[in-house]
């Protein structure tokens, strides 16, 4: 019987063929152990479909669901469900992924028994405009261990919201015991994590 994974990264795919194959080098230079891919095509028109195909063989432990286009939040709901990591993750295809990042944040996650473990990102703009940080450290610095609660109030007190999905790492446990699901037909859906029964 295979052990656990450690991370199981749930990908939403709708016609990513410009961004998949820069996504899939990120993913390959992450150097992770013990982990699962799930990728989760949302009805693409393009080549999506093939270009997901193509990558068994470079990420042997991957499992690939094709679905009509039900949007974003349905899509990381269905890979959600079928995860058997310790902890997830639900990064965006078009988004770059720093250099051991996951493996980091699994470090901390462990080391502390954590729920939740965050850490910060940079806007890149396509017209040359200065990168800068999406959580300016003047306003939210980092922080060691913190309870929900505080979590919460630094965020609202920082004027600058803590709530991108895609920077964190999350317990799956934690998720399936409190029901967490993402909310479909949102525009922005990393905000909100619902703990209605969501279909």
């Amino acid at each position: 019987m295979l052990a656990e994974p450690m991370l199981s990264i749930v990908v939403a795919v709708f016609n990513g063929e410009p961004f998949l194959p820069k996504f899939f080098n990120c993913l390959e230079q992450q150097k992770l152990e013990n982990w699962e891919l799930i990728l989760v095509n949302d009805g693409s028109t393009d080549n999506s479909a093939l270009l997901l195909e193509e990558r068994i063989e470079q990420f042997p432990n991957t499992k690939i669901l094709h679905q009509e286009n039900l949007g974003v939040s349905v899509a990381r709901n269905v890979g959600m469900n079928i995860a058997t990591g310790k902890y997830i993750a639900f990064p965006d295809i078009d988004y770059i992924i720093h250099l051991g990042m996951y493996n980091r944040l699994l470090t901390l996650a462990k080391l502390g028994n954590l729920d939740v473990a965050m850490c910060n990102g940079t806007y890149v703009y396509m017209d040359g405009s200065p990168s800068k940080l999406i959580f300016p450290l003047k306003k939210v610095p980092s922080t060691g261990i913190i309870s929900g609660t505080e979590w919460l109030q630094k965020g609202l007190s920082s004027g600058k919201f803590l709530h991108v999905t895609w920077l964190n790492i999350y317990k799956l446990s934690f998720i399936r015991e409190h029901q967490y699901q993402f909310e479909p037909q949102l525009h922005h859906q990393d905000i909100p994590l619902d703990n209605r029964n969501i279909t």
